[in-house]
């Protein structure tokens, strides 16, 4: 939980710690009888979307900034989506289809939200939009097989993956190292 809270003091933090502690303890989840357990469950989900919305609300703005750079990454994929833009091209990908898209003159708001674009806010997005279909995938193949099997190792290494899809974990080098130490340390 330290791990995906603390150094990325964000909203994301928390929404990967909560996920990481539940699939540490989900053989006592599992435990419980079935209708004790569908009641964890169905609390578990009712409580994540009343968690997201509040964290929505929270900070409306930056969200709503976060999802147009999304949209403008996924936009900037379909140019190169095989092979991507290269492992240093995100800003400058960024740059081409704000330029070439007029997408800040067509829509204002969204300017002052995006704030100077440097990341995707995305992991996986900024994951395939830099080394493209090949290279998302051969990832996804990776962590798929490196998490068949739950240790304490992989709960970090979910944790901070699930944190990835809302901030920009793994361009703090700490969070980088501790992933790749997780993700070492599995079967």
């Amino acid at each position: 939980t330290l791990v995906a809270l603390v150094p990325t003091m964000s909203r994301a933090g928390w929404i990967g710690a909560l996920v990481g502690v539940m699939l540490l303890y989900r053989r006592e989840i599992v435990a419980w009888g079935n209708t004790r357990r569908r009641w964890v469950i169905g609390g578990g989900i009712v409580g994540m979307i009343v968690v997201l919305t509040l964290f929505y609300l929270l900070k409306k703005d930056s969200a709503n900034g976060r999802l147009f750079i999304w949209q403008n990454t996924v936009s900037a994929y379909w140019k190169t989506p095989l092979f991507g833009v290269g492992i240093d091209g995100f800003a400058e990908a960024q740059h081409d289809y704000f330029e070439k898209e007029k997408v800040l003159e067509q829509d204002n708001r969204h300017v002052e939200m995006a704030g100077v674009v440097e990341s995707a806010f995305n992991e996986p997005l900024a994951l395939f939009l830099l080394l493209g279909a090949v290279g998302g995938v051969l990832t996804a193949m990776v962590l798929f097989f490196k998490l068949q099997r739950l240790t304490a190792y992989s709960c970090v290494a979910v944790a901070l993956l699930v944190a990835s899809f809302f901030s920009y974990t793994f361009y703090i080098p700490s969070i980088a190292i501790v992933f790749l130490f997780a993700v070492a340390q599995l079967p």
